[in-house]
């Protein structure tokens, strides 16, 4: 089943496994890791499957899953201000906010930051939110309705947009097809 957020009490994510068993969470041993955590790998995954079928969750577990929704559920945590792991530790977990930890040798809470997932999995879900994704005929579709700009791609809320490819490229946009490439390909 799935965590819906805020409504089920999880500021910053899904669990990976709800609802959570009230004798685990008594003794202490639910809420961490693969036993209730919140993974950026997994909500990157959820955003995308419901921008299709319910945008308003997509959108709410996308900004619960930033830095920024773990820096207000949890402002005494140091670790999810500037960067994170790759995954959080529930509410119900006796270190809620926090990661997992393991032998010493493998604990991701020894060095709880620069861990990509806290970064790159929000951008990559925002892009999904956008419509940015391949599609099975092997093109990239580009969807519209929001904003984003790197130094190779942006797109625009009207589904104007620009892409720097270093090969051929073709793409399915809100505009229409485009192609080109390699070099700018606008649209």
């Amino acid at each position: 089943m799935i965590d819906q957020g805020h409504r089920a009490g999880s500021p910053i994510g899904t669990r990976l496994r709800w609802p959570s068993p009230a004798d685990r969470v008594a003794a202490g041993t639910w809420g961490d890791a693969n036993l209730g955590g919140i993974w950026y790998a997994i909500d990157m995954t959820l955003v995308w499957a419901a921008a299709r079928v319910a945008p308003d969750m997509a959108w709410d577990a996308w900004r619960r899953m930033t830095l920024a929704a773990h820096t207000a559920a949890y402002p005494t945590i140091w670790e999810g201000t500037l960067s994170g792991p790759d995954s959080w530790n529930a509410p119900e977990s006796t270190r809620p906010g926090r990661t997992w930890s393991a032998a010493p040798a493998f604990a991701m809470q020894a060095f709880p930051v620069n861990n990509s997932h806290s970064h790159a999995q929000p951008l990559l879900a925002y892009l999904r939110l956008l419509g940015v994704e391949p599609t099975p005929r092997g093109t990239l579709a580009v969807g519209r309705g929001a904003e984003f700009r790197s130094q190779t791609f942006q797109v625009q809320r009207s589904g104007h947009g620009s892409l720097h490819a270093r090969g051929r490229v073709d793409l399915e946009t809100a505009r229409g097809a485009a192609h080109g490439g390699p070099g700018k390909v606008t649209w």
